[in-house]
């Protein structure tokens, strides 16, 4: 074993090891997938995008375009250049 693995069986995951084991690829991706996403840290919406600036190019096309309010919404990026 692995020193690694060794570790595992000192955290909360220890006692699902045997279910581990017993389990598919494809749904040790799915753990994987979650577990990764579960340790991703929320990004302030608008923040890191009010720093970028709008180029000239950009702001001339202004009012060319049309959104539906829930893609601004979903959108920080969007949100950013259409609010400036």
């Amino acid at each position: 074993m692995t020193a690694l693995a060794q570790r595992i069986k000192e955290t909360p995951l220890a006692p699902y090891m045997g279910l581990l084991q017993g389990m598919t690829r494809e749904q040790k991706m799915i753990v994987l997938t979650f577990i990764t996403e579960s340790m991703e840290e929320p990004v302030e919406a608008d923040k890191p995008y009010k720093k970028i600036p709008v180029s000239p190019e950009v702001k001339k096309w202004s009012g060319c375009a049309s959104f539906k309010e829930e893609e601004v919404e979903s959108d920080p990026r969007l949100k950013a250049i259409l609010s400036r």
